[in-house]
């Protein structure tokens, strides 16, 4: 049996296996490594601020059956990116829905930290010596060693790959595409390291989406707002490898039993070792650490496969950052685990989730003030978040993980009122006056000349 036909069978059984990946392997490792002092009380409140709101949005998400992927850090760098043009009591709500605690200035200060220290992961460890300096030690002949040795050599593969990709698509032509104030493309550069496009189309922001990815998604938008003046992106790719991969050979189809009850079989693979192992009320959790020790998933299984929906509502912000550091102090127990090779993908407009997470004037068209996008006052509502697409991918194999997502934020310009349709008595007419529920006929005429006012024929 296939294992991506069978994963579309399990409906929400595997929501927090992806749900641990991403939004612990790619956040909570911040809280492991980095900088000490201030600069890591500041990352870690921002790590904090992006989980607690993925979480608010995730719990909404939940609502409906199937798998979910999704990643906090790519939702909370894109509508991080989004508020800093954001002015008045629309950021001041955003700045409380999404659980900041951090002015916008210090907001996008930190950033580049935390940006640094997760890309950090990705980094090949340096050679131990180059052949030159092998060479000497061994005392060879210079020329016929390093040739030898250079040969032989390859450049030390990077246990763990940690993309991080921002963008600002600017989409219109013409006046239109001034909206958009080169002071705020510079501070999303130098804050966020944003690329910069002009005149972008939806065939440049899939382009994009899927180069920030290594093509796991592609295509991510199907259309564009005709009348959208800025796409705002973010994208995650992470491809890491377990510290003590499955052994494909043990791989075999084992029991699955989904919510309903019904027992299925997929291929499920299994290790031996020491895991970190904590008990909780009604479940499990267990952490698979990848080559790059700070980064691990952490897997929940609940003691009921029914009870699932009741685990992950205990796991909202505040029980996810309770939980994450007590499974990483937990003591490791030598177990046999078997876990199913799983691959699922997941896509959402997040608009409506995000609005009943509290995060309501950003998306309305009346009321928004995104003037620091603009750099000028525009008016309430002139330009409005009409969307935020979010698109994750994960597989779990016996290697590893590779998962990717990617978040767009449409910024779009307000429509001119539309006119309504002209109805012009310019011209000779009819009328009637009638009664709707007898249908009787009180008066009928015409009119051919309305400057006429009496057309008296009684004595002809």
């Amino acid at each position: 049996m296939r294992v991506d036909r069978t994963l579309g069978r399990l409906t929400r059984s595997v929501a927090l296996f992806a749900r641990a990946s991403l939004a612990t392997a790619f956040l909570t490792s911040a809280s492991l490594g980095s900088p000490a002092g201030a600069a890591q009380d500041a990352t870690n409140a921002l790590a904090a601020a992006f989980n607690g709101f993925g979480q608010d949005v995730f719990a909404v998400l939940e609502r409906k059956p199937g798998n979910l992927v999704f990643s906090p850090y790519s939702v909370g760098v894109a509508m991080a990116m989004t508020m800093s043009g954001a002015g008045g009591d629309t950021q001041s709500e955003m700045l409380k829905a999404m659980r900041f605690t951090q002015t916008p200035s210090a907001i996008e200060a930190t950033n580049g930290e935390l940006a640094a220290l997760l890309k950090s992961y990705g980094r090949a460890p340096p050679a131990e010596a180059s052949p030159e300096e092998q060479c000497r030690k061994i005392n060879m002949p210079a020329a016929d060693c390093v040739k030898r040795l250079r040969a032989a050599l390859k450049p030390p593969a990077a246990p763990t790959e940690l993309e991080i990709a921002n963008a600002l698509m600017i989409t219109p032509k013409g006046d239109d595409a001034k909206i958009v104030s080169p002071q705020y493309a510079s501070l999303l550069q130098k804050a966020y390291a944003a690329a910069i496009f002009q005149e972008a189309s939806l065939q440049s922001v899939n382009q994009w989406a899927a180069g920030a990815t290594r093509d796991k998604i592609d295509p991510f938008l199907r259309r564009i707002d005709p009348d959208a003046i800025a796409v705002i992106l973010d994208a995650v790719y992470f491809k890491g490898t377990w510290e003590t991969p499955f052994d494909a050979v043990r791989t075999k189809d084992g029991a699955f039993t989904l919510a309903s009850g019904e027992v299925i079989q997929i291929p499920t693979m299994s290790i031996t070792k020491p895991f970190a192992l904590l008990a909780g009320a009604g479940f499990k959790a267990v952490r698979l650490p990848y080559q790059t020790p700070d980064l691990g998933m952490i897997i929940v299984l609940p003691d009921d496969a029914k009870r699932l929906d009741a685990v992950s509502a205990k796991l909202d912000a505040a029980g996810l950052a309770k939980l994450v550091p007590e499974v990483e102090a937990a003591t490791s127990a030598l177990l046999e685990l078997k876990l199913p090779r799983f691959k699922a993908e997941f896509g959402a407009n997040l608009k409506e989730p995000m609005q009943l997470a509290g995060l309501k004037l950003a998306f309305d068209p009346q009321n928004a003030n995104f003037d620091g996008i603009a750099g000028r006052p525009l008016g309430p509502g002139t330009i409005y978040v009409s969307s935020v697409i979010h698109k994750a991918t994960i597989e779990v194999t016996e290697e590893g993980t590779v998962a990717a997502a990617v978040t767009a934020v449409t910024i779009t310009l307000k429509a001119a009122p539309m006119q309504p349709p002209l109805f012009a008595v310019d011209r000779p007419f009819l009328f009637y006056i009638t009664d709707r529920k007898s249908g009787a006929i009180l008066f009928q005429g015409r009119i051919e000349d309305p400057r006429q006012r009496v057309n008296d024929s009684i004595n002809d």
